[in-house]
This record gives C-alpha cells, sequence and structure tokens, in this order.
C-alpha cells in the first residue's frame, strides 16, 4: 500500500469571488483529487467550478471498480455537460488525478497545471490549451510568420479548450499510469499559482523536505509574501499537494 500525505489550500487574490473549487477524496485506498477553475471572462465562473468537480465524483463513484483512464474519458462529456446545463455561458478548467495501486493517472483540460517534483527536478505533465500554445505550435510548423506570432501573441492567455463548450476534443490524459516513486511529490494548481509565483520559485519551494502541510503552509507564505503579483485579473488559486512515496 502507498504511504501519502496530502494538503489543500484556496486563496482568493485580488477577486472579488472565489471562481476555484476542488476535490481531496480518498476511497479503499484510491486517492481522486482535481482543481476545477471557473473562467472569469464568462458568467457564472463559480458555479461552472463547483458543477465540474460534482460531476467528477459522479462519474467515480458510479463506477468504482473500472479503470480510471476509462472514467476521466466518461466524466469529460459529463462534466462539460453539468457546466454547460448550470451556468449561462460559463466554463471551467480541470486538472486531476487519481492514485491507484501507486500508479498515477491524469486528465487535463483548459491551462491548469500538474506538476511532478522528482530528484529536485520539476517537471509540467500536462499542456496548457490556450492560444498561446496554439500559436507556438503554429509557429513551429511554419504554418505562421514571426510577425503574426508576435502580432497575435497579447491574446495568449485565451484558452483553446474548456468545459461548457458543449463538446470536447482537446483534453490531456495518460492511457497507462506513471509509476510513483518514493520521495515523488505531486502538485495540482490553477494558473494563479504559477503568475504569482513562477516556476523557479515553485520548484525551490516543494524541493524543501516535509509534509505536505509542512509545504502547504511555505506556498502559502510565498503567496502572501508575493501578493502584488496576485492582480485583479489573477485566478484565485486553489492547489492540492500529494507526497505519494511507493512501497518499501
Amino acid at each position: 500500500m502507498s504511504i501519502y500525505s496530502t494538503a489543500s489550500l484556496t486563496m482568493l487574490g485580488g477577486r472579488e469571488e472565489q471562481q476555484d473549487a476542488y476535490c481531496l477524496e480518498r476511497r479503499r485506498g484510491e486517492l481522486l483529487a482535481a482543481v476545477c477553475d471557473g473562467i472569469g471572462g464568462l458568467p457564472d465562473g463559480a458555479e461552472a467550478s463547483r458543477s465540474a468537480v460534482q460531476a467528477l465524483l459522479t462519474a467515480f463513484h458510479k463506477n468504482p471498480q473500472a479503470a480510471p483512464s476509462y472514467l476521466y474519458r466518461q466524466a469529460i462529456d459529463w462534466m462539460d455537460r453539468a457546466v454547460a446545463e448550470q451556468t449561462a455561458g460559463g466554463g471551467s478548467t480541470i486538472v486531476s488525478v487519481c492514485v491507484r495501486s501507486g500508479g498515477l493517472y491524469w486528465l487535463s483540460i483548459g491551462d491548469s497545471g500538474l506538476f511532478l517534483l522528482r530528484g529536485g527536478s520539476l517537471q509540467r505533465l500536462v499542456p496548457e490549451h490556450n492560444y498561446a500554445a496554439l500559436l507556438k505550435q503554429r509557429l513551429e510548423r511554419g504554418e505562421i510568420s514571426q510577425l503574426l506570432y508576435d502580432r497575435e501573441i497579447g491574446r495568449g492567455r485565451a484558452l483553446t479548450s474548456y468545459l461548457g463548450m458543449n463538446g470536447i476534443s482537446l483534453y490531456a490524459q495518460n492511457q497507462y499510469p506513471l509509476t510513483l516513486e518514493r520521495g515523488d511529490v505531486i502538485l495540482l494548481c490553477s494558473d494563479g499559482l504559477l503568475q504569482a509565483l513562477g516556476t523557479q520559485a515553485l520548484e525551490a519551494l516543494l524541493s524543501q523536505p516535509g509534509t505536505a502541510q509542512q509545504l502547504t503552509k511555505r506556498l502559502q507564505t510565498a503567496l502572501l509574501a508575493h501578493s502584488g503579483n496576485m492582480q485583479d485579473n489573477t485566478t484565485p488559486v486553489s492547489y492540492t499537494h500529494l507526497t505519494l512515496p511507493t512501497k518499501a
């Protein structure tokens, strides 16, 4: 059996409303965690993220013996439909992990982050589904000019995939689990965390030894120290931190 510690934190930042929602659930030796970030430029952001979390939990509760990769594929449609039906044109991102038998499964739609710290090195496990990533791909393929890229990159944060679109074709999911190793740190976060701290600071903070609760406290302290970076248009931060050693 895997031994792990978990912790979570949510901060309002410069927003008037908390539009992030998350879950952290342990059932029958399995762990399910998710962070959903309601899209601030669309209506009903808070309801969108809450609806997405509830639909994900429903999918996993309905058929708990099925493979996580199958449940995630099913949950995509359920979450997308729930957000569309429960909001007046709202949307939400999602990043989620399921840990079963020492293996890590994941799903991501939008620009929320999923990171693995292993051996002191931080690695992002999922891409960002936004206009900036699309522009970069098209530039590298020679489909657009540098001039067009430079002209359009100012709109780079616009999402190209999110829950509530009434049809999701762009998502990130692993078919086979990533085997977790002793000392691995897994971090799920809404995009506000990276906007406030940056990747280098995040790697330094996660590399310090300690329990998930201690690491969470350090992240909270760092966010408060960098509160000037959490401006009105910064997504409120919500993250779940997992330390998941494999069995000895």
